[in-house]
């Protein structure tokens, strides 16, 4: 398969989440285009990927470039100061909360018996038991955690609510982009369009891992109207304790990228029968590792690190476990190829880059994207006269050397998928 090919074939397209960074995705949109690609036979994002997924679906990139190259830091958010009085009860929500690193296990969110919900706490006073035969002042540090995980229990409501910040901005950019045209083309256009949500749901196989939380996979291309598709990308979009957490079928619902930041579930699982699926990332390394946020999962992951352990696992298997944590069943009927893009350099952190918008950073990335798939699409062409992946062609540093990544085209060199 070449670039040549990829014209005549039923191309998938998974756009991750990364808030302002999302500028990359529409870079990466235009080199497509200009190669010929721009009808895709199914698209899924998360977070802003489900924005751009709906503007690549309806086909207006040009009216989506022209909105990132507009946007400014106030409009996504705006500051508010009305509810400052709440700050204190807030940060402690924060400190307890399951989005929190100060919870040294995930315990605590291991549902399936009511005692299960105590382990996190009576851990924490074990610790401390132990700690305070050495030393009063050490045992401090694992009582508050123990308080603080009960304390959360009641609080959460607490957390989802931004103290600073709300999403106005945001829901007025959305109704300026997505008008009933766009609607009406949506819905008619034949293209399944997939958008995640993080919902609260403790019984859902595997919601363990992301403290409580399942992905919910819902069919963009299918909402009503355009009000009940932005409140979708709105809730899909709320970062926990950045923008306020929202609601749907009765479910409390965040940002999608909580539990599922590279969608490619809906797709590898849906029975869309693709030959290939373009996956946009939005970092230079990519870990497909199941990972729980706290220390004890970032201590496992250094000493996995320092000793070369990591994890095998890839796209696929991180997909399959998403996918039956919502509940579908995990039998893919076919493996596409998945072609991989991501950035050549560094386009910031989570304060730098996700949060971060500016009309020169969009444009900056906008242009990145561009150059990145435009050499992604070389290396695919060329790929009959090279057996390696070309050095021009930065992939991104993988935690895994599974069969997702391209095998299909090329092997892989040592150092084409070390991280």
């Amino acid at each position: 398969m070449n670039s040549q090919d990829l014209r005549g074939r039923r191309i998938g397209l998974v756009l991750s989440g990364g808030g302002a960074k999302g500028a990359y995705h529409i870079g990466c949109l235009k080199a497509l285009r200009e190669a010929g690609i721009d009808r895709f036979a199914a698209i899924s994002g998360s977070s802003v990927g489900a924005i751009n997924a709906v503007c690549a679906a309806t086909g207006r990139l040009d009216l989506a470039e022209r909105a990132w190259r507009a946007l400014g830091p106030f409009d996504v958010v705006r500051l508010r100061l009305r509810d400052a009085w709440r700050l204190p009860v807030w940060l402690v929500a924060a400190l307890g909360s399951e989005f929190s690193p100060f919870k040294i296990s995930r315990l605590s969110d291991r549902v399936g018996t009511r005692a299960a919900g105590w382990m996190h706490p009576a851990l924490c006073a074990a610790l401390a038991v132990v700690l305070w035969r050495w030393s009063p002042f050490a045992a401090i540090l694992p009582l508050t955690l123990a308080l603080l995980t009960l304390v959360h229990r009641v609080t959460r409501p607490v957390f989802l609510r931004p103290v600073f910040t709300d999403n106005t901005p945001l829901a007025d950019a959305l109704r300026g982009l997505i008008m009933d045209e766009q609607m009406h083309d949506l819905r008619e256009g034949g293209v399944p369009v997939y958008g995640v949500l993080s919902q609260r749901d403790p019984d859902a196989d595997g919601a363990h891992r992301w403290g409580g939380w399942a992905p919910r996979y819902v069919r963009l291309d299918h909402e009503r109207d355009v009000p009940s598709l932005c409140r979708i990308l709105l809730d899909g979009s709320a970062v926990p304790g950045f923008l306020g957490a929202g609601s749907f079928d009765g479910r409390t619902v965040l940002d999608g990228a909580w539990t599922d930041n590279m969608p490619a579930a809906p797709l590898l699982f849906g029975s869309h029968d693709l030959d290939a699926i373009v996956v946009v990332y939005l970092k230079q390394t990519v870990r497909h590792t199941q990972r729980y946020n706290s220390l004890c999962a970032l201590t496992e992951l250094l000493v996995r690190d320092a000793f070369g352990r990591r994890s095998k696992t890839d796209l696929y298997d991180w997909a399959r476990v998403r996918w039956a944590a919502s509940g579908g069943a995990t039998r893919a009927a076919s493996q596409p190829v998945l072609i991989p893009v991501a950035p050549s350099r560094r386009i910031g952190n989570f304060f730098t880059g996700t949060l971060w918008f500016s009309r020169a950073k969009s444009a900056s990335l906008i242009e990145a994207g561009e150059r990145d798939m435009r050499a992604v699409l070389e290396a695919i062409a060329t790929r009959g006269t090279r057996r390696d992946i070309p050095a021009a062609v930065r992939w991104p540093a993988l935690a895994s050397r599974g069969r997702s990544i391209l095998r299909a085209l090329w092997p892989l060199s040592d150092g084409a998928a070390a991280e």
